[in-house]
């Protein structure tokens, strides 16, 4: 017997270790954002059509990259005191840029920098930049929940796609939401041939023409808000709408995408509050060739509605198949959803006393996947108890035994 509770204790103990190294491993896996670690170089995106590479020391800052979306007008570095970069350009949309930092010091209490660079429409893209006795790009760790979420990625209901497609779906509202995205996607991908070139035109077309509606976000955002009926109809949403149509849009082409929720700095936010800011913000990633591929159409777009108003704003392709470290200075990922919308009629298969009843809270109340490791920790004290209880009945034993 005495043998027996010794290996049951020694067990248990193992069992501790073990969950303890997966819980810590899990929570490093899962994106549990954490100590930052200093970069000194950052490639901004994978379309090497736009994209700068930035390179960046205690007290210098290296820009180039090419872009044709736009031409390259200017290019700072803001904190606090701004510095312009000497910038230098060819007409094939290649830039290089460069200054000396010397005078470019945060503000009291701050620690942080911006790398903006301005294109000849107006339009403005920027970098965050920490300061710790010289300027660098912060990691987080944060890049590393992109990748977990997706190897994560959660199956939804097809009450979930036919709410999305419309806040009270019947057949005839439901089909013809499809048809209505299947003949508009053809129409904005009509001569293109990769799924790369697809993906881009059709993140091109929503942050174009889908205004973001703030009305709705100060007020109260309901299904009627994100579903892809409203959408098409009113042009206004807020960013599970723009994602809902953007990777609706993709489908009708065969192309997979995924919904991401998680949080951005953004509102109040700040880099350093991502760790623990609330889920606030939805957009995709996309499957092409064979990589999943960043793309938020909502921060890719200025169009808002507001009072009432539709206000044009600009428009770039900061993140459009943006870096994971980019991504991280402003994004946090909690979890990634497979939405079929093109098989929305797989919920009218169903009997009606089968079929669930779905409200927008209902779909968007998830806890992240980040915090399950949690759990593990409540385990790992459960057992350290019980092995402690079982260690303290054996020496009870043993001194009895000795007496």
């Amino acid at each position: 017997m005495m043998r027996l509770l010794k290996n049951a204790a020694a067990l248990i103990c193992a069992a501790a270790f073990y969950i303890g190294i997966s819980a810590n491993a899990y929570a490093l896996e899962s994106g549990g954002i954490g100590e930052v670690t200093k970069c000194y170089e950052l490639t901004t995106s994978y379309d090497t059509d736009n994209y700068s590479k930035i390179t960046i020391s205690k007290n210098e800052i290296k820009v180039e990259g090419k872009y044709l979306f736009d031409e390259v007008d200017s290019v700072f570095f803001s904190a606090g005191e701004s510095v312009t970069l000497e910038l230098e350009s060819k007409e094939n949309g290649e830039f290089f840029a460069h200054a000396f930092l010397d005078e470019a010091k945060p503000q009291k209490d701050k620690d942080e920098g911006q790398v903006y660079i301005k294109f000849t429409s107006g339009s403005i893209i920027d970098y965050l930049a920490k300061y710790d006795n010289g300027w660098y790009f912060p990691d987080n760790g944060g890049k590393d929940g992109f990748a977990h979420v997706l190897d994560n990625i959660y199956d939804t209901s097809s009450a979930a796609w036919a709410y999305y497609l419309c806040n009270e779906p019947d057949e005839k509202t439901v089909r013809e939401t499809l048809d209505e995205i299947r003949s508009l996607s053809d129409e904005i991908t009509e001569g293109l041939a990769s799924d790369r070139e697809k993906a881009f035109a059709i993140a091109d077309w929503v942050s174009e023409n889908i205004y973001y509606d703030l009305d709705a976000r100060n007020n109260s955002v309901t299904l009627s808000t994100v579903c892809l009926s409203n959408v098409l109809k009113e042009h206004k949403t807020v960013c599970s709408g723009f994602t809902n149509l953007y990777c609706a849009l993709l489908e009708a082409q065969g192309i997979r995408a995924v919904n991401i929720k998680g949080s951005v700095a953004a509102n109040g936010i700040t880099y350093d509050q991502l760790s623990s800011s609330p889920q606030n913000h939805e957009w995709s990633a996309v499957l092409l060739d064979g990589r999943w591929t960043f793309i938020d159409v909502v921060w890719d777009t200025g169009n808002i509605f507001i009072s009432g108003e539709y206000s044009k704003g600009d428009v770039t392709v900061q993140y459009r198949d943006i870096t994971p470290l980019a991504l991280s200075f402003d994004h946090r990922a909690d979890r990634a959803e497979q939405r079929y919308y093109f098989r929305a009629m797989e919920y009218f298969e169903q009997s009606e006393s089968d079929r669930e009843e779905f409200s927008f809270e209902d779909l968007s109340r998830h806890e992240a996947p980040k915090n399950d490791y949690i759990v593990s920790f409540y385990a790992i004290a459960i057992i350290v108890v019980v092995a402690a209880a079982l260690i303290a009945i054996l020496k009870i034993k043993e001194k009895r035994k000795t007496k």
